[in-house]
C-alpha cells in the first residue's frame, strides 16, 4: 500500500483515515471493514484509472491467476460497503465507478491531509531518480484532466518521510508484534532445546555447545528475516500476500520453491560458520594445550554407604601418582574437589584449574569385586581422548591406581621419571586390608569437622597398621591426625603421640617430605623452634612433584 495515503487523504469534502479504519463525513465518522479500506486505498493509488478486479483480488486477498468466487463476492460486498460509507450512488457515481466485468475506477482525485508538500498520486517511490511517475497523466482516458491535475498539485516531489508516518506504517504492518514476540518465542525455544539436550538426550558438552550455537545464530538471522517479512508481507485469512510495491528478492518470487531454497541456503551458511569456528577452536586447543591435568572425584556407584570413600580416595591416590610420574602439572586435590558440586562445564572447570585435561570416572564395588571406569577429556573441546573400564578384585585397588596413571601419562605423551617404580614401591603395601583401612582413614580425616572424627580417622590408621606394621603411610596418617588433635586441645599427650608417629614414619621412609613438614609444624606449635628449624632444613625439596601422603 502507498505509504503516504495510509495517513489520511481527502476525497472532496470527505476525510479517509486508513489506519483508523474510518471515513469522516459531515454527520460524523463511519467505520468500515479493513478489507474494504484496503480496496479504497488501492483505488486511491491510481485515481482516474481503471483498476481491474484481478489486480484488486491479488493485492487485497493475495489471489493471483485463479478464479475464487468467494473472494470475488467479498470484493463486490467491499465496494458496496464503500459506496454506502461514501454516500455514493452506483447509477450516478461521484467517487467509485464500476466497469462491468472489468474493474473499478476512483473518479475523485485524493489529496493528502498531513503532507507539508504537494503530492501527485501516481508517484513511484522506488524510482532511483527524482522524476515523478507519469503513469497517471499519460493515460489517454485522463488526458483531458492532466493539465488540471498538474496545476492543482504543482511541482511533483517525493513524499516526506516522518517518524509518525514510519511508526504508523510499522504498526499497520505488525512489525512491532514481530519485533517483541520473536525474541520471547526464541528464548523459550532455546531453553527447551537446552533442557532436552542436557537432561533427556544427554549429549556431550561440546556437542551440546555446538548445537546451541547453531540454533542461536540461526535464530538471530531468522529475526532479521522475520522483521523484513513483516514489513513486506501480510498474513491474511486468505493466506500470505505481499505489500504492493515491496521489493522482494527474485528467488522468493518463485513460490514455495524459492522459499525452500532460501531456507536451505540460510542453513548451509549458518552450519559452515559454526563448523569453521568449531574446527578452528578445536585445532587450536590441541596445538597450544600444555601437559596439565586435573583429577576430579570419581563418582561412587555403590549401594552401601560405607563404600563412599572409594571414589574420592581413588582420585586422590591417582593425583599423587601423576604428580610423581613425570613432567606433568597436576591441579591440587583441594581445588579439583571443590568444583565437584558446581554446575560448571568442563571448559569452565579446566579454566578454573588451569588444566587442559580432566580425568574423571566412576567406581562400583560388589563384595570383593571392583569395576572402575575412567576417561580422559580435553577440557577445551570436550572430546574424550581415552577411556577404560577395569574389572579387578578389591585387593588390586592399588594396581588400578597405577594402571590408570600409566595410561594417562602415555596418552598425554609425557615421559615417566626413572624413579617412578621406586615411588610405587614405597607407596604400596603387601596387605590389601591395610591399604583399604588407610584409604578410609584418609577420607574421614579429609572431611573431619570435629575432634571425634579426627579420632575416628586415627583409629582407622591404627587398624591399617594391624595388617602391616611397617606401612609408612599409615604411620604418617596417625602423625597428621594426632597433630590436629594437639592443635585443638594443646594436650601434651597428643604432642608426644604425634611426634612418635611422625618419627616412626620417617624411620620407615626418610623421603616422606610432607611428614617432615608436619613434624616441623608440631614442634613450632610446641615452641621448640630450634628443633622445628632442623626439621625444615632436613625436609629438602617440598615442591611440585612430591607425591605426599
Amino acid at each position: 500500500m502507498d505509504f503516504a495515503l495510509q495517513h489520511g487523504f481527502r476525497l472532496d469534502h470527505l476525510e479517509v483515515h486508513p489506519l483508523r479504519g474510518e471515513i469522516v463525513r459531515s454527520d460524523g465518522p463511519v467505520h468500515i471493514q479493513p478489507k474494504a479500506m484496503e480496496v479504497l486505498v488501492c483505488l486511491a493509488e491510481k485515481p482516474l484509472q481503471t483498476v481491474p478486479r484481478v489486480d484488486l483480488l491479488e493485492v487485497v486477498w493475495g489471489i493471483s491467476g485463479q478464479h475464487d468466487h468467494h473472494a470475488e463476492d467479498n470484493l463486490t460486498r467491499c465496494v458496496s460497503e464503500l459506496r454506502h460509507a461514501l454516500g455514493d450512488n452506483p447509477s450516478d457515481p461521484h467517487y467509485i465507478k464500476t466497469l462491468p466485468r472489468v474493474g473499478y475506477r476512483l473518479v475523485e482525485v485524493p489529496h493528502l491531509i498531513d503532507s507539508s508538500v504537494d503530492f501527485a498520486i501516481g508517484y513511484d517511490p522506488y524510482l532511483e531518480d527524482d522524476s515523478p511517475s507519469d503513469m497517471v497523466f499519460d493515460r489517454p482516458e485522463v488526458a483531458g484532466k492532466s493539465t488540471a491535475l498538474k496545476q492543482a498539485h504543482g511541482p511533483v516531489t517525493k513524499p516526506v518521510w516522518s517518524i509518525d508516518r514510519l511508526l504508523g506504517e510499522m504498526q499497520r504492518r505488525r512489525v512491532f508484534r514481530v519485533a517483541i514476540g520473536f525474541p520471547v518465542i526464541a528464548w523459550g525455544f532455546l531453553e527447551v532445546a537446552d533442557l532436552l539436550m542436557e537432561k533427556i538426550v544427554a549429549l556431550p558438552d561440546m556437542t551440546q555447545t555446538l548445537v546451541m550455537q547453531m540454533l542461536f545464530v540461526f535464530l538471530v538471522l531468522g529475526y532479521s528475516l522475520a522483521l523484513y517479512l513483516a514489513w513486506v508481507t501480510q498474513l491474511t485469512p486468505e493466506g500470505v500476500r505481499v505489500e504492493p510495491g515491496a521489493r522482494i528478492p527474485a528467488i522468493f518470487r518463485r513460490g514455495r520453491l524459492g522459499w525452500v531454497a532460501g531456507g536451505i541456503l540460510l542453513l548451509v551458511v549458518v552450519s559452515m560458520a559454526i563448523a569453521i569456528r568449531f574446527l578452528g577452536g578445536d585445532r587450536a586447543n590441541h596445538v597450544v594445550c600444555p601437559s596439565t591435568i586435573g583429577v576430579m572425584p570419581f563418582a561412587n556407584l555403590n549401594f552401601a554407604s560405607g563404600d563412599d570413600y572409594l571414589g574420592r580416595q581413588l582420585s586422590e591416590e591417582i593425583t599423587g601418582l601423576l604428580a610423581a610420574a613425570g613432567d606433568l602439572k597436576v591441579a591440587s586435590r583441594a581445588a579439583a574437589f571443590s568444583l565437584d558440586t558446581t554446575d560448571l562445564s568442563r571448559r569452565e572447570i579446566g579454566e578454573s584449574l588451569g588444566a587442559c585435561h580432566l580425568l574423571e570416572g566412576s567406581v562400583r564395588r560388589a563384595g570383593d569385586n571392583l569395576r572402575v571406569t575412567a576417561q580422559l577429556t580435553n577440557a577445551g573441546s570436550g572430546h574424550t581422548t581415552w577411556s577404560a573400564t577395569l574389572d579387578r578384585q578389591l585387593s588390586d585397588l592399588f594396581v588400578i591406581h597405577v594402571e590408570i596413571t600409566r595410561a594417562v601419562v602415555r596418552q598425554l605423551g609425557v615421559e615417566l621419571y626413572e624413579g617412578f617404580d621406586w615411588v610405587i614401591a614405597r607407596r604400596s603395601t603387601g596387605s590389601a586390608e591395610a591399604y583399604d583401612y588407610y584409604l578410609q582413614g584418609r577420607n574421614v580425616l579429609a572431611e573431619a569437622g570435629d575432634e571425634s572424627q579426627v579420632q575416628r580417622a586415627d583409629q582407622l590408621f591404627e587398624r591399617s597398621l594391624e595388617f602391616d606394621f611397617k606401612y609408612p603411610r599409615a604411620w604418617a596418617g596417625r602423625c597428621e591426625a594426632n597433630i590436629e588433635m594437639y592443635a585443638s586441645s594443646r594436650s601434651a599427650h597428643w604432642q608426644e603421640a604425634a611426634e612418635f608417629y611422625c618419627r616412626e614414619a620417617l624411620v620407615l621412609d626418610p623421603s616422606l617430605a610432607d611428614v617432615r613438614v608436619m613434624l616441623a609444624r608440631l614442634l613450632s606449635m610446641a615452641r621448640l623452634q630450634d628443633e622445628a628449624l632442623t626439621e625444615q632444613t632436613d625436609t629438602g625439596v617440598t615442591g611440585s612433584n612430591n607425591p605426599g601422603l
